[in-house]
């Protein structure tokens, strides 16, 4: 049995949520960031980035939004989003960097801890029982959309 699993708003683990539903359903995330940047720079507007997020469906809070361009604002007076540093940390969980200069490197496979966080939501249960007729309606929207 799986242990209770509290969904909490802690902007320290923003990047982690994101890169375990990076994983669980496989998102090139970095082709997204590409569309908003047409000279190629590296960097984009806050809102662009916060539309990005909207767009992938990433439900997070002002706060959490926040504290992810402060981590990764560009040095420029503008304070752009660096969107090439952030996609280098969600793209972790996929592959190791520099790994075409050391062919031999062994790379793990993802495995169910990797998508934990991505799943909590589905495996926290309220009260003694799982209300069956709430988990249909969901499943039934998640169909339609």
């Amino acid at each position: 049995m799986q242990p209770k699993i509290e969904i909490s708003n802690d902007p320290s683990d923003v990047e982690d949520r994101i890169r375990s539903v990076v994983v669980m359903k496989r998102i090139r995330i970095e082709e997204f960031f590409r569309d908003f940047d047409k000279l190629r720079k590296g960097r984009i507007t806050r809102e662009e980035f916060k539309r990005i997020l909207a767009c992938l469906n990433f439900r997070l809070t002002q706060v959490e939004l926040d504290a992810l361009c402060e981590k990764y604002v560009t040095n420029d007076p503008e304070k752009f989003f660096n969107y090439v540093a952030f996609t280098a940390s969600i793209n972790k969980a996929f592959t190791i960097t520099g790994i075409d200069k050391a062919p031999e490197t062994k790379v793990m496979a993802a495995t169910q801890g990797d998508t934990l966080l991505a799943r909590r939501k589905y495996l926290q249960t309220s009260g003694s029982g799982i209300d069956l007729e709430s988990v249909l309606d969901q499943y039934k929207e998640a169909v339609k959309i």
